[in-house]
């Protein structure tokens, strides 16, 4: 009888233990599998002094080298382990390759708590070394950051890139991205920058910084910023012309895996489960930009006339939501 785990898949390389109680002494031959499909095959003879302690055996481990592509899949894998034809305990789900479109203030901190614990560190861009390089920021573009050898090994791509950077990627990722309602995006973001600024949560001292700085935020680079994200076409710094980049934003609603709302949050987790197949962390709810401040009824109007591509965009994305 032959029993065994497959206890982690890792820079890629599948490691576990099997051992053949009719056959002590000899060596187990292991295939991996990814989704039913034989992709590796090694053997056991490496020390575990685990393994031994329960059945007196240090030879029964096995570590087996996987070809990254094997593990770059569009598409959720489950990999396990089999000998003789059987598969031993300890199947893995892995999520499919995922691009997040992280649109500043529409909660993506949080989704970001969701994604990251489901890839291993080294499958994700930026790594934290990058985002030391940026003081804890995102790199501005993806190609000056990372060669394509190694971002064909990518399998979580997450930040405040616009949508060209998708098609950097051999096999175009499953995309991912969360749309807020624009005036309390903009709203949100005008908190963010106080805070930024100032230690304070003093009303009053918020209201003089709206004073001084509303305006120029407004109506500055940040307005519009979901067709920004969604409608840019090239891999400079997010910019165009925005009546072109809300066209083409609406067009491409549809070809968006997962479109999630900000007053959805709660929601994500659950949603993403049932897609992947995965157990996902539970929400962890982050960056509430001084909620308690509030923004007056002139400046949000400020905010809703300056960010009509965005209102419409928006719209859009409520409407084909509502229509599957």
């Amino acid at each position: 009888m032959i029993t065994g785990n497959l206890d982690t898949i890792t820079d890629e390389v599948a490691t576990g233990w099997a051992w053949n109680s009719a056959k002590r002494s000899s060596i187990v031959d292991v295939s991996i599998k990814v989704n039913g499909e034989i992709i590796a095959n090694g053997k056991t003879g490496l020390p575990r002094p685990d393994v031994a302690r329960k059945y007196g055996r240090q030879d029964t481990g096995f570590n087996i080298q996987i070809q990254p592509e094997h593990l770059n899949s569009n598409k959720p894998m489950i990999i396990e382990a089999v000998t003789d034809g059987k598969p031993l305990l300890g199947t893995i789900s892995l999520p499919p390759n995922t691009f997040f479109l992280h649109i500043p203030k529409t909660g993506g901190s949080t989704l970001r708590s969701i994604l990251e614990p489901l890839f291993d560190q080294h499958w994700i861009f930026p790594d934290a070394y990058q985002m030391r390089r940026h003081n804890g920021l995102y790199p501005p573009r993806i190609k000056d950051f990372i060669h394509q050898s190694e971002l064909d090994r990518i399998r979580l791509t997450r930040g405040h890139f616009g949508w060209s950077q998708i098609h950097l990627f051999k096999e175009r990722p499953q995309v991912i991205t969360i749309l807020r309602d624009p005036v309390d995006r903009m709203a949100s973001h005008l908190k963010h920058i106080f805070s930024l600024t100032s230690p304070s949560t003093d009303p009053a001292v918020f209201q003089e910084f709206l004073h001084a700085q509303a305006d120029s935020l407004i109506e500055g680079r940040h307005r519009n910023a979901q067709c920004k994200v969604i409608g840019e076409t090239d891999s400079q710094p997010i910019r165009g012309s925005e009546a072109a980049n809300l066209d083409r934003a609406i067009s491409r609603l549809s070809e968006i895996d997962h479109l999630f709302f900000t007053n959805e949050l709660g929601d994500i987790s659950k949603q993403l489960s049932n897609a992947w197949g995965l157990k996902l962390p539970p929400i962890r709810r982050m960056n509430s930009s001084k909620s308690q401040l509030t923004v007056p009824d002139n400046i949000l109007a400020k905010i809703r006339k300056h960010n009509e591509y965005d209102i419409e965009l928006y719209k859009a994305a409520r409407s084909s939501r509502s229509s599957l």
